[in-house]
C-alpha cells in the first residue's frame, strides 16, 4: 500500500523536495522494520541523522538476528515432529514389520513395548497374540507326535497279535504233549528230566506271546473294583526280593485311595515289570518309590495329552534315582523289541507289555526322565465312583476233579485238537471230534447220547465258534460252551473284556488250567456259559 514520506517523518512536513514524493513500503518481521526508499545519501542523513551506510549496517544485523530466530524455530518445530513421528509412526511400522515375520511363520517374534499409550497396549496385545499362538503350535506338534506313535504303535501291535495267535496254537501242542509224556514218564529219570526242559521252553516262549498280546491289546482282561494300594502290599515281599538288598524300596500310598477299574493280575505284572526296569536302571543302588494318589486330571491338562478324556483317575507313580533316560529312548520306549541292553539281557517286551496293559484297561502312562536324574512312570487308571467293593487279592485253588461227560471238541488245527482230546480223556471225559463247525452240527445232531460241552476255537474256516453256539444253543439250550483261542475276537471278548455268559480260556493253556476250567463251567445252573464270565484260565492263562 502506498505511503508519502510525511506519514513516517512527521516533522519534515512543510518542507520541499526536488523530486516527486517518494513511496516507502513497510513490512512487520518478527519486529524488524525494513524500509527500502528510492532517495539518496543526503536525504537519508537528512531524514534520520544516520548515515545511509550505518543504517545498512544496523539493519544487516537485525536481518540476520531474524533469521537465526526463524532456523531455531524451524528446527526445535522439526525436532517436536520428528519426536511425534518417532512415537506414534515408529511403533505401527514396527508392528507391522512383526505381523509379516509372524505369517512367514516365525512364532517366536516379539515388539518393544515402551511406552504407556494406546501404542504399547497394541504392543502388548500383539506380543500375547504371539505368544498364544507359539503355544498352541507347541501343543499341536506335541500332540501330532503323539498320535504318530500312538498309529505306529498300533500298527505293530496288530502285526505282534497276529504272531501270538499263529504261535500260540503251537505251543499249545508242544506243552500239552510235554506235560502228558511228564505224567507218564518216571519221575526222576532222564526222560522225565528231558520233557521238563521241554515243558520249560515252551512256558518261556508261552510268555513271550503273552507280553505281544498284552502290548497288542489282545490279552483277555477281567476288570474288578481294585484297590491299588493292596495290589502293592501284597507284591512287597516279592518285589524286595526282585530289587535285591543295595536298592531301597518306599511306599507313598494315599489315605482312602479310590478303586479303580483294571485286572489284577495284570496290574501286578504291570508293577513288578516297572520296578525290573528300574532295577536294571540302578546297577550301583539307588531308590524306587511307588506312590499312589486320587487325581482329576481337567480340561487343561487333556488338551495337552492325546486320548486323555478329563475326570476322576487313580495315579500310580514308579519312580527310581538310576541313570535316567535321554529324549531318543523316550521316544521309543515303548516299542515291542526295542532295548537298550546288552544283546541276550533283555527282550525288549518288559515296557510293551506295561504299555499295552494299561491301554487295554482304558489308562494313560507317561514316562518323565533326563539322563543322570532316574526316571518316573505315571499311570492314570478310571476312578470308580462309590458303591464299588475291591476284589481280595489271592492265590486261586487248583483242584482236579474227574469227569465222566461228553465233550465236544472243535479246532481245525489238527495238533491242538489231537493234543486237547488226549488231554480230556485222561480225565475221564467222552470226547467227540470235529475239525470245523459244519462237522461239529453233524457230530452233535448225530450223536445218539446228549453232548454236555462243547469246547471250541474261536476263530475257524467256514463257521466261527460262536456261529456254531448259537446253532447248537437253538436246538440244545442245556449245553454248555467254553471258547478257546490264541487271540480274543470281538464277537465274544469285546474289546478284550469277558461278556457276560462266556466262558473262555487263552491258548496256550496248562493242562491243570483246562481240566479246572471244563469242570467248573460243566457245574455252573444254566446253559451256555452259566450266565457269568468264566476264569480265562486264572493264573494259568499263557
Amino acid at each position: 500500500m502506498g505511503t508519502s514520506v510525511k506519514d513516517y517523518f512527521p516533522h519534515l512536513e512543510g518542507k520541499k523536495f526536488d523530486q516527486k514524493e517518494t513511496v516507502l513500503n513497510r513490512r512487520q518481521n518478527y519486529g524488524t522494520i525494513i524500509i527500502p526508499c528510492r532517495i539518496d545519501r543526503e536525504q537519508w542523513l537528512f531524514f534520520l541523522g544516520f548515515s545511509l551506510e550505518k543504517v545498512l549496517a544496523v539493519g544487516n544485523r537485525i536481518v540476520f538476528l531474524s533469521f537465526l530466530g526463524t532456523a531455531l524455530f524451524l528446527g526445535l518445530l522439526g525436532v517436536l515432529l520428528f519426536g511425534i513421528i518417532r512415537h506414534f509412526i515408529g511403533p505401527l511400522r514396527d508392528l507391522t514389520q512383526a505381523a509379516a515375520v509372524l505369517g512367514r511363520g516365525n512364532l517366536s517374534h516379539r515388539v518393544e513395548a515402551v511406552t504407556p499409550d494406546e501404542v504399547g497396549e497394541l504392543a502388548r496385545a500383539f506380543n500375547q497374540m504371539a505368544q498364544d499362538l507359539e503355544q498352541q503350535a507347541a501343543s499341536l506338534k506335541e500332540k501330532d507326535e503323539h498320535l504318530r506313535q500312538a498309529q505306529k504303535m498300533e500298527a505293530v501291535g496288530q502285526l505282534a497279535g497276529g504272531v501270538a495267535h499263529d504261535f500260540n496254537n503251537i505251543l499249545t501242542a508242544i506243552s500239552g504233549y510235554s506235560e502228558l509224556l511228564l505224567m507218564q514218564l518216571p519221575p526222576g529219570s532222564p526222560e522225565h528230566l528231558e520233557a521238563q526242559e521241554i515243558r520249560h521252553a515252551a512256558e518261556r516262549a508261552a510268555s513271550l506271546t503273552r507280553q505281544l498280546l498284552a502290548f497288542s491289546r489282545k490279552q483277555v482282561v477281567q476288570p474288578r473294583a481294585l484297590n491299588l494300594n493292596q495290589v502293592i502290599t501284597s507284591l512287597e515281599g516279592m518285589l524286595r526280593r526282585v530289587l535285591g538288598e543295595d536298592i531301597d524300596l518306599a511306599f507313598s500310598l494315599g489315605e482312602g485311595l479310590g478303586l479303580a477299574l483294571a485286572d489284577p493280575g495284570q496290574m501286578e505284572q504291570v508293577i513288578l515289570n516297572l520296578a525290573v526296569n528300574a532295577r536294571d536302571a540302578m546297577s550301583r543302588g539307588g531308590k524306587l518309590t511307588l506312590e499312589t494318589a486320587d487325581v482329576d486330571l481337567d480340561e487343561a491338562y487333556a488338551r495337552t495329552r492325546l486320548e486323555v478324556e478329563p475326570g476322576p483317575y487313580v495315579m500310580l507313580a514308579v519312580s527310581d534315582t538310576g541313570i535316567g533316560i535321554d529324549q531318543e529312548t523316550r521316544s521309543r520306549i515303548f516299542e515291542p523289541f526295542f532295548t537298550t541292553k546288552e544283546l541276550g539281557k533283555g527282550t525288549g517286551l518288559g515296557l510293551s507289555t506295561v504299555y499295552g496293559i494299561v491301554k487295554q484297561n482304558r489308562g494313560h502312562i507317561w514316562v518323565y526322565s533326563e539322563p543322570l536324574k532316574g526316571a518316573c512312570f505315571k499311570i492314570y487308571l478310571p476312578r470308580m465312583q462309590p458303591p464299588a467293593i475291591a476284589v481280595e487279592i489271592g492265590p486261586p485253588s487248583v483242584v482236579l476233579r474227574r469227569g465222566q461227560e461228553t465233550v465236544l471238541l472243535v479246532e481245525d488245527d489238527a495238533e491242538v485238537r489231537m493234543v486237547v482230546s488226549k488231554m480230556l480223556a485222561r480225565q475221564g471225559y467222552r470226547v467227540l471230534e470235529a475239525a470245523g463247525g459244519r462237522e461239529a452240527l453233524k457230530v452233535c445232531n448225530s450223536h445218539p447220547e446228549p453232548v454236555h460241552l462243547i469246547l471250541t476255537d474261536v476263530v475257524m474256516p467256514g463257521m466261527s465258534g460262536p456261529e456254531l453256539a448259537g446253532l447248537v444253543i437253538q436246538k440244545h439250550p442245556e449245553i454248555k460252551v467254553l471258547f478257546m483261542s490264541g487271540h480274543t475276537v470281538n464277537d465274544i471278548v469285546h474289546p478284550g473284556v469277558l461278556e457276560p455268559g462266556v466262558a473262555f480260556i487263552q491258548k496256550p493253556f496248562k493242562y491243570n488250567d483246562l481240566i479246572c476250567l471244563v469242570r467248573e463251567v460243566l457245574d455252573r445252573a444254566g446253559g451256555y456259559g452259566g450266565g457269568k464270565p468264566a476264569n480265562p484260565g486264572g493264573a494259568g492263562v499263557s
